[in-house]
């Protein structure tokens, strides 16, 4: 399952790549568009709400692969959300491929941001010399910075429903709820990854409840987003080849 406005292909298409790949060796695979994308008709109702297209998707597969027991669900950022929220619901699935998981909430990007990019900028030297000569643009850091500052003094929130619960938490409670095998890819040069560590890897339930042997962690320390340096996108497919086998 591709990630944001994109269709089956996937980012330079490497969804295709990986398929191709995983089908040479005997794994059969379907990528499909969801609603709204690509040759799907329809509106596109968001990540969580992708239950019926992928419900729909997997009883095709069967229908067409009559020798299959069960399924991995992959997918790149909201895409692997989406996936991750629909695990628990089918017995079909029995493992999980989430490749730089999207749990974005307003807050979380601001604090990567500040983090992974800003914060890095004011060891560089050239940085401190091009501000002296008034040749950087500090953009919304300052407000960013401000924000940040203004919601450590405020109070907590109160009770909430898990419908009310922030992403990342909704997001852990499915995934908890999962009895399968999960495999986590994390790109080094990625803020949606970092805010997955963050917001999510950080939950009491992340480490209680499926840190573990059912997880599987891969950290690709030179990876983009979508894995599109040189060599990168063989090295995920050869870990995912390695992760698959009995």
């Amino acid at each position: 399952m591709v990630g944001g406005p994109q269709y089956r292909v996937g980012a330079h298409r490497s969804f295709v790549t990986m398929a191709r790949d995983l089908s040479d060796h005997g794994v059969p695979v379907l990528r499909f568009d969801c609603r709204g994308m690509g040759d799907s008709e329809g509106e596109n109702p968001g990540f969580e709400a992708l239950d019926d297209d992928i419900h729909l998707a997997i009883d095709w597969f069967f229908d067409h692969q009559p020798a299959l027991q069960s399924v991995v669900l992959c997918g790149l950022c909201d895409g692997a959300s989406a996936a991750a929220f629909h695990a628990h619901r089918d017995a079909r699935i029995s493992g999980l491929i989430l490749m730089n998981p999207w749990v974005r909430t307003e807050s979380s990007h601001e604090t990567a941001l500040i983090k992974h990019y800003y914060a890095k900028r004011l060891f560089h030297r050239d940085f401190w010399s091009r501000l002296i000569r008034g040749q950087v643009n500090l953009g919304e850091f300052p407000a960013l910075l401000y924000k940040k500052l203004r919601g450590l003094m405020g109070t907590s929130a109160g009770y909430q429903s898990q419908d009310d619960l922030p992403l990342p938490e909704r997001l852990v409670g499915a995934l908890a709820a999962f009895s399968g095998r999960i495999m986590l890819v994390k790109s080094g040069h990625d803020l949606v990854a970092r805010e997955f560590e963050k917001e999510a890897e950080s939950l009491k339930l992340w480490q209680s409840a499926i840190k573990g042997p059912k997880l599987t962690s891969l950290h690709l320390p030179q990876s983009d987003h979508t894995f599109s340096e040189p060599g990168a996108l063989d090295d995920l497919i050869a870990h995912i080849k390695g992760w698959m086998k009995p």
